[in-house]
């Protein structure tokens, strides 16, 4: 694989499961299931582990695609 595709699988392979965690537990919180540990406000922190998640994503999938671009305009 190009070493490019390797950075993506590495990212996803490490980064899926803890989406996936994060993903459920927040949906059991929301189907009203106590699963998460609450902070002190008593907001569930999945919440926050989601978010996370979710941020952690977006950054990465921008450099991905620029470099992708740039990589289409090399001769």
């Amino acid at each position: 694989l190009h070493r490019r595709l390797w950075k993506l699988w590495l990212f996803l392979l490490a980064w899926l499961p803890i989406f996936a965690l994060a993903a459920t537990g927040s949906g059991l919180e929301l189907l009203g299931h106590g699963t998460c540990p609450k902070t002190e406000s008593g907001l569930p922190k999945c919440f926050f582990s989601l978010a996370l998640a979710v941020a952690l994503l977006m950054p990465f999938l921008v450099h991905f695609a620029k470099s992708k671009r740039i990589a289409a305009q090399r001769p």
